[in-house]
């Protein structure tokens, strides 16, 4: 990590720019990713403390790893195992043991075993198929985010959610 003054800089490429405010510059490590995540993104910080969540294709675990720093409980549901330990470890590694996480192996798109949960956070290919568990899983008031590569994805999860009870989508 190291901080930018205002004022003119060069660039690798060799053109310059002009920083008009300090800046902080994280190195490309997972551990300074979510550092930088909570710490430059307080709306994270303000949903997630205390909150309850399911989060659905963990992959590195990055993103929990974001969550529990800013104050959440997580249910991690990973369909692929070596995913689901790859991400159990590198919570342990980074944040230390006894955080509130708990890696579990079900097929979100069968159900979610959860209920009062505050957020779910999905990131398999077709949340659609999750919408009708997230409706018996989530807390009146609860949120329910994806986040999808194409808009084909987007298309699909919107038309999915206009035919259920959640506003706002």
């Amino acid at each position: 990590m190291r901080l930018l003054t205002p004022g003119k800089m060069s660039l690798r490429s060799g053109r310059s720019c002009t920083a008009k405010a300090p800046a902080t510059i994280y190195s490309s490590s997972y551990e300074s990713w979510i550092m930088f995540a909570s710490e430059t993104n307080p709306k994270i910080d303000r949903c997630s403390n205390g909150a309850r969540e399911l989060e659905s294709g963990l992959g590195s675990g990055a993103l929990s790893m974001t969550l529990l720093r800013a104050g959440a409980s997580v249910v991690g549901y990973e369909l692929r195992e070596d995913f689901a330990s790859r991400a159990a470890k590198n919570v342990d590694s980074f944040l230390g043991p006894g955080q509130r996480y708990r890696v579990e192996i079900p097929d979100v798109y069968e159900g979610i075993d959860e209920v009062g949960l505050d957020r779910i956070v999905l990131d398999p290919p077709e949340p659609w198929r999750v919408v009708k568990h997230a409706t018996f899983a989530l807390r009146p008031g609860g949120m329910l985010l994806s986040y999808l590569p194409t808009i084909g994805q987007v298309s699909r999860l919107r038309e999915e959610l206009d035919g259920s009870p959640f506003g706002m989508a």
